[in-house]
């Protein structure tokens, strides 16, 4: 495992005093030539794992197991509330998110969500824990061809599955 250089690897969590480290497994190497003894990367490193550094404590776990080989694919928690713009802020916004403007400012939830990624079954696997990494449970299933949302406003997953003739939607509580 390694951690790579990038400061984008350290999250701090404010409100319960966190860090978040995130981990990757050492890249798989080929020879860079037909001659050459150096090695080239022969895919990009995985995120494999969270680390979690409570700060206050001086301890760190971890997320999952770290004997087991896994892609995580989205490490995402809601960080703060944006008062002006009436909105949730969370790390890595990138993900598809509805975050509607919200009627009364709320406390962000004690919570994290890890999508991890399962290759041979072509499956995204959603799994969540409280923010210290405690009470980690897979939510939910789904193949890659599925849309997925999460609705803060009503503080719901949605999961869309395509049909032939249409879609069928489930809905599973944040």
């Amino acid at each position: 495992m390694h951690f790579g250089s990038s400061s984008s690897r350290l999250v701090h969590e404010r409100d319960q005093n966190l860090l978040y480290v995130q981990v990757f497994a050492e890249a798989e190497t080929v020879n860079s030539g037909l001659f050459s003894k150096s090695k080239v990367a022969k895919a990009a490193p995985k995120l494999t794992n969270i680390a979690i550094y409570d700060i206050a404590k001086d301890t760190t776990t971890y997320l999952l197991p770290t004997d087991a080989q896994r892609q995580i694919y989205t490490f995402m928690f809601e960080q703060s509330f944006d008062t002006e713009k009436e909105q949730l802020i969370f790390h890595n916004e990138g993900n598809v998110i509805n975050n509607e403007k919200l009627e009364a400012s709320r406390l962000p939830k004690d919570k994290l969500l890890v999508i991890i990624r399962k290759e041979e079954k072509r499956q995204l696997e959603f799994w969540t824990s409280n923010k210290k990494g405690e009470q980690l449970q897979c939510v939910h299933t789904m193949p890659w061809n599925w849309l997925w949302r999460l609705d803060v406003l009503n503080n719901k997953f949605i999961f869309i599955k395509p049909l032939d003739n249409g879609v069928k939607i489930e809905a599973l509580d944040w």
